[in-house]
Formats: C-alpha cells, sequence, structure tokens
C-alpha cells in the first residue's frame, strides 16, 4: 500500500503535463496497372522517384542506398528536413511501411498495403497517420489531413504510367 501512495503523487504530475495535439489518420485507395510484386518496390524511397518527380530522398543507411527495412533517409519539406525510417518492407504480406518526424513540428507513420486483384491488378490503400508536436504543429497537421485525400487521383496516375512505361519496356526486351 505504501508503494502505491508514493507513486500515485508522480504519475499524477506526469499526466499533468500531458499536451493534446492535432492528429490525423487520412487514407487513400488506389488502383494500379501491375501485380503486387511489380507494384511493391515503387513504393521504397529508391523506386519512388520512378513516379514522383519532385521525391528526393537522401539515403543515409544502407550506405549501398538499397531500400530494404531498417533503411533510414531524409527528404526536404520547404526547407526543412523530415528524417524517414522504413519500418517495414513485405514481399510476403505486401506492405510497407515507414516512420517520419519533422523535428519540433509533426511525427508519423506512412503504412502501404497491397492486395491483390483481378487480372494482374493490385489495389493499394496508403495511410497516413500524423500528430503533431507543437502548436505550430497543430495547423499543418490538419491541414495535411484534409488535403491528401486529394492525392489520390494523381498518386494513380503518375504510378500507373510508371507501370505502363515498365510494361513497354518489358515487351521490347
Amino acid at each position: 500500500m505504501r508503494y502505491t501512495i508514493v507513486l500515485m503523487p508522480f504519475l499524477l504530475a506526469c499526466l499533468g503535463r500531458a499536451q493534446t495535439r492535432a492528429h490525423i489518420e487520412a487514407s487513400i485507395t488506389i488502383n494500379l496497372e501491375a501485380t503486387p510484386s511489380v507494384v511493391l518496390p515503387l513504393f521504397g524511397p529508391v523506386r519512388e522517384t520512378e513516379w514522383d518527380h519532385g521525391w528526393s530522398p537522401e539515403i543515409i543507411y544502407p550506405s549501398d542506398g538499397g531500400q530494404a527495412e531498417g533503411s533510414v533517409f531524409t527528404t526536404n519539406d520547404r526547407n526543412s528536413e523530415v528524417v524517414w525510417v522504413m519500418t517495414r518492407f513485405d514481399d510476403h504480406a505486401l506492405e510497407v511501411a515507414y516512420a517520419q518526424v519533422l523535428p519540433k513540428m509533426w511525427a508519423g507513420e506512412i503504412i502501404v498495403r497491397l492486395h491483390e486483384s483481378s487480372n494482374g491488378r493490385t489495389q493499394a490503400t496508403v495511410t497516413y497517420k500524423r500528430t503533431a508536436l507543437s502548436a505550430e504543429g497543430d495547423q499543418g497537421v490538419l491541414a495535411f489531413g484534409r488535403h491528401f485525400p486529394d492525392q489520390r487521383e494523381h498518386w494513380q496516375n503518375a504510378i500507373n504510367r510508371r507501370l505502363r512505361a515498365l510494361a513497354g519496356q518489358h515487351e521490347h526486351n
């Protein structure tokens, strides 16, 4: 009983400092014109450059620049560096996941889940979870949550363009 009495003021003090920051979860589902085995690598940090022309990651680890679970890289977000860690790259489960942090602004997670659909096509669901780390980050997180679903058509068209180009290259070889 004495242990509980000593611990309670400490727990209450910790709870009193908790802050509520903005948090969003936003998803899009896109239909892609290739099998999951062809699509999955395009969601890695290196191969994403093939369809997202503004994407320019700086790979920190591994030194060979590969895209594997545990990869660490940075990107720029309005002249601020975002730190990314690929937390999952699973060929069997058809999932890719990232943790990402824009220091003092927000921290988040991205989960990409692929499902084979009919005729060798893929349905991809991309989910962003993002939490503000400061009052300044609150507005950005909420704005991102409102606008990310608008990216569905852009992502689907850009990835399918790349998949058609890859299919064309495969036919010529």
